[in-house]
């Protein structure tokens, strides 16, 4: 299995057993998708870089992966930062998810960042980074 394959598989399956009231649907890129009214989450892997381990023919690929909470505007900020808070706690540092016969491994604390307002949603982005050896 191609090593960004095996990264994408093992972070949706993870993120697929999150446990949050309401149940939130994932929203994939490049997968169509029609959010509920009361909200979802987004995914997006970001592939930052493949680097060489010493001579060795070994690597050490890395990024992170995007989750954007969507909930409605005027709703607060408290419940959507309270599920971005529980998508960070199911991806601890050093959660290690089999991938392929190899493993991703969570490199750092997830990072919930600012919500940000757009037309119709309120948006906190949680950055979860990830790394694996191959």
């Amino acid at each position: 299995m191609a090593v960004d394959v095996a990264i994408r598989e093992a972070l949706a399956a993870r993120l697929a057993t999150l446990a949050i009231s309401p149940a939130l649907p994932v929203a994939w890129e490049n997968v169509r998708f029609e959010g509920p009214d009361h909200g979802w989450v987004e995914a997006q892997i970001f592939r930052s870089g493949k680097t060489r381990l010493g001579n060795s023919t070994r690597h050490r690929h890395f990024g992170f992966m995007q989750v954007t909470v969507v909930a409605p505007r005027e709703i607060g900020a408290v419940k959507p930062d309270e599920i971005a808070a529980a998508v960070a706690e199911h991806f601890p540092v050093d959660l290690r998810l089999p991938a392929g016969g190899r493993e991703v491994r969570v490199t750092s604390e997830p990072a919930l960042a600012t919500g940000l307002s757009d037309e119709s949603w309120w948006r906190v982005p949680v950055t979860v980074p990830f790394e694996l050896y191959d």
